[in-house]
């Protein structure tokens, strides 16, 4: 899924099933896409508890304005949200994208890739029940509430957290192309990402 807009859809922006599967490694790649507003998660990975041969590996993205969570992990087949954080085994790779105003950045996943993101204005919480075989480096979290629920510590994956008491509030996101201007809540002109 390359340069596409996936946005403002009742529930997810992406469900992708990861249906029984062996042989050659499947690899799913999203890039330089906008998935934005949607009803529920921005991309929801549903798992049918058995391990597959594949890959997803998500660059260059924005993530902004969905309701529930950017990124999500589901288990037994289900789709409908709880943010249980499903250790799914597949390697996930979340690498160079942007996270806006999302309640959740990354729920679950025992095998993601997190490097060189941003994260900003997340409500909720940046990772939630991200496992211990993940590697995080050279992230950056700005106004977040927290930094990682039911999960080991990561500041060690994050080149700087900036809580939402220092950020300058009442200033505008800059307007992107495809997302609505109105759901923008603030702008930090002098921001490291």
């Amino acid at each position: 899924i390359n340069h596409c807009i996936l946005r403002d859809n009742d529930d997810d922006g992406i469900e992708l099933r990861l249906h029984p599967y062996s042989g050659e490694e499947l690899h799913t790649t999203i890039r330089n896409s906008v998935i934005s507003g949607n009803g529920e998660d921005g991309l929801q990975l549903i798992w049918y508890n058995e391990p597959t041969n594949r890959r997803i590996s998500l660059f260059n993205n924005l993530f902004a304005d969905n309701e529930m969570a950017a990124i999500a992990c589901m288990d037994d087949s289900t789709t409908r949200e709880d943010y249980r954080g499903a250790q799914i085994p597949e390697r996930i790779e979340v690498i160079n994208n942007t996270f806006v105003n999302n309640p959740y950045g990354i729920v679950g996943g025992a095998n993601v890739q997190l490097r060189d993101n941003k994260f900003i204005g997340c409500s909720s919480s940046v990772l939630r029940r991200v496992g211990s075989g993940s590697k995080l480096e050279g992230n950056i979290a700005w106004e977040c509430t927290f930094l990682s629920e039911e999960m080991d510590p990561a500041e060690s994956g994050f080149r700087f957290v900036i809580p939402p008491s220092q950020g300058r509030l009442g200033e505008k996101w800059p307007l992107i192309p495809g997302i609505e201007a109105a759901k923008r809540s603030r702008w930090i002109p002098a921001a490291p990402a």
